[in-house]
């Protein structure tokens, strides 16, 4: 079975529900093969700091909602189907090549790429058009996005 990899943003579009639709419900049908096992699924613990820090971030003079952050920890954390990465120096350092090499990734970004290429094989799932920017890079790496769009 092969085993993806899904980054923070594909937790966090449901959760928001800024984007289209369209795009919403393909993460929520991910979700559910997840959930269900129909394929193997993994991603980051530093996912868990990314998406409880968005889920509670401070907005328009209102503090830090604790509550909605610890949350949507919680439900991330329950997720059928969904294993937690350490991240370990292993893929700091692979991070840090990516980085190096890149025009487009970010640090977590990195973290992100190169969690995907130590546990799933190199199948990154995300949202993010920067991995796409940066994509005969990533695959010369061994990455293969599978952008939601």
């Amino acid at each position: 079975m092969v085993t993806y990899y899904l980054d923070s943003g594909f937790f966090l579009t449901p959760l928001l529900n800024k984007r289209e639709q369209s795009v919403i419900d393909k993460c929520a049908a991910w979700m559910m093969r997840v959930q269900y096992q129909e394929i193997a699924a993994c991603t980051s613990w530093l996912t868990w700091d990314e998406v409880t820090w968005i889920a509670g971030r401070p907005s328009k003079g209102c503090p830090f909602d604790v509550r909605r952050a610890a949350t949507a920890g919680q439900l991330l954390m329950e997720l059928a189907g969904l294993a937690f990465l350490p991240v370990d120096e292993m893929v700091i350092r692979k991070a840090q090549e990516l980085l190096t090499s890149s025009s487009c990734l970010r640090p977590r970004d990195s973290i992100h790429a190169s969690s995907a290429l130590k546990s799933a094989g190199g199948n990154l799932v995300t949202l993010d058009a920067d991995f796409e920017k940066d994509g005969r890079l990533l695959g010369a790496f061994g990455i293969q996005v599978h952008l939601i769009r």
